[in-house]
């Protein structure tokens, strides 16, 4: 009988020490790309504005 627990007690154990590991592992890696998504975003955001008015300037003053 002592036996039979322990060992539903270590399949216990290791299922929900494995479940929050995932858990976290999954969490981790959406926090991880969403950031790095959510980062380059704003980077080709302000990359792209930039060359826009450069060409801008470039445009009005070369034409007027």
């Amino acid at each position: 009988m002592l036996k039979i627990l322990f060992l539903l007690y270590t399949y216990f154990y290791y299922y929900y020490y494995y479940y929050y590991y995932y858990y976290y592992y999954y969490y981790y890696y959406y926090y991880y790309y969403y950031y790095y998504y959510y980062y380059n975003f704003y980077y080709y955001y302000y990359f792209y504005h930039y060359y826009y008015y450069y060409y801008y300037y470039y445009y009005y003053y070369y034409y007027y």
